[in-house]
C-alpha cells in the first residue's frame, strides 16, 4: 500500500509484507501520478480497504470496474518486463523475495519474449559449414 509520494524525487514509499520500501518511478509518469492524487487524494498511510474503495469508486467513474490495486501492480510488473528489465531488477522493484515470485510477469510477456527469441540468428552464414555438419556425401 502507498505510504506517501515524493514527487520531487519521483519515488513512492510503499508498505508491504516485507516492510516499507522506496520505489522509483519515471519522471514521465508525473502527470499521471498527479492526476491520480487529484482524483483519489494523497492516500497517505491508511488501510488497504480505504485505498481500494477509493480506487474502485474512481474506476466506476471512468467506466472500468476491473481496475483495482493489484491490477495496477500487475500492470507495473508486466511493463517492467516489456521494457527489457532483468528478473532481479523487476524482483527488487516489485519487492519480491525470490525470482520465482517474479516469473509470473515474464510469462505475461511471453509473446514479446517469443519474438525476441525468433530474432536470434543462430545459423551460420550461407555457404559456411559447421565442423559437425557432414555436408553432402563424398563420392
Amino acid at each position: 500500500m502507498v505510504s506517501h509520494w515524493n514527487l520531487a524525487a519521483c519515488t513512492v514509499h510503499v508498505l508491504g509484507k516485507r516492510g516499507e520500501r522506496t520505489v522509483p518511478f519515471s519522471p514521465e509518469l508525473l502527470p499521471s501520478v498527479n492526476y491520480l492524487i487529484a482524483e483519489l487524494g494523497d492516500v497517505g498511510p491508511s488501510n488497504p480497504d480505504s485505498i481500494s474503495r477509493r480506487l474502485q469508486t474512481w474506476a466506476r467513474r471512468i467506466g472500468d470496474d476491473r481496475l483495482h490495486p493489484h491490477a495496477l501492480r500487475h500492470t507495473y510488473g508486466t511493463a517492467l518486463v516489456r521494457q527489457g528489465l532483468d528478473v532481479f531488477s523487476v524482483m527488487a522493484l516489485m519487492g519480491h523475495r525470490t525470482p520465482q515470485q517474479t516469473q509470473r510477469y515474464f510469462h505475461a510477456a511471453g509473446q514479446q519474449l517469443r519474438e525476441a527469441a525468433n530474432a536470434l540468428q543462430l545459423l551460420p552464414p550461407t555457404g559456411l559449414r559447421l565442423v559437425a555438419d557432414p555436408g553432402p556425401a563424398e563420392q
